[in-house]
């Protein structure tokens, strides 16, 4: 992507309009079919082994709704 008309039509069709963006709130992955979504729910916090940070793994709807949570 070289040409920013391109990019923007690209990131809009996965994450809404851009100037929306703020309103709409953040978007994660989800870790079961890599889809970014905003629609998710927490299914694990862990901790870095190697900087003691911590992380959550996200599942989306579909995926929750799948492994019946």
């Amino acid at each position: 992507f070289t040409d920013p008309d391109e990019l923007r039509t690209a990131v809009e069709k996965v994450a809404g309009p851009l100037a929306d963006a703020e309103r709409l709130g953040p978007m994660v992955v989800c870790c079961y079919c890599d889809t970014p979504t905003r629609d998710s729910k927490i299914i694990d916090t862990w901790t870095s082994p190697c900087d003691g940070s911590v992380h959550n793994d996200y599942a989306c709807r579909g995926c929750d709704s799948t492994r019946g949570r």
